[in-house]
């Protein structure tokens, strides 16, 4: 589980990193100071006006490979329960612009979680974790050992 002092920790450590890459506009340096770091141990529950659903990472890869998820998704009590799997990964070129400023280029990337409506940003932590960032004002999130993946009751 991911404590305050380690969510705290790893910000302050990918701040400095982006301070220190001189990334540009195309690559953020600002991060949202309500992402949701992830370990493997455990699942993402999201909740909207739209429906609930489960996320499980099933494998992260390291750096340079892809990290793998399933999820389960109700947009109701009475609705069908809709499930799926995919895949994430991180896959930048450093870019030299005319002027010789260094940007990032993402586009071979797959940034995003999509689970039923759910589409979330996700980003490499670690060989055993991820970092997921969500508008907290729209979604409600919880997180549960993922033991409990195929037996959570979404309605």
């Amino acid at each position: 589980m991911f404590d305050k002092e380690m969510r705290m920790r790893r910000y302050a450590i990918l701040m400095l990193i982006v301070a220190v890459s001189g990334c540009s506009s195309r690559f953020p340096a600002v991060v949202n100071p309500d992402a949701i770091g992830l370990a493997e141990d455990e699942m993402l529950i999201v909740r909207s006006t739209g429906g609930v659903a489960v996320i499980d990472f099933t494998d992260f890869g390291d750096q340079s490979s892809v990290s793998t998820y399933r999820w389960r998704f109700s947009a109701s009590p009475d609705a069908q329960e809709l499930t799926g799997q995919g895949e994430v990964f991180e896959k930048f070129k450093e870019v030299i612009t005319d002027d010789g400023a260094r940007e990032l280029d993402r586009l071979r990337s797959q940034l995003y979680v999509i689970a039923g409506p759910f589409k979330i940003e996700w980003s490499y932590s670690s060989a055993g974790s991820g970092w997921l960032y969500l508008n907290k004002t729209q979604i409600k999130t919880t997180t549960l050992p993922d033991a409990d993946f195929e037996t959570y009751k979404l309605r």
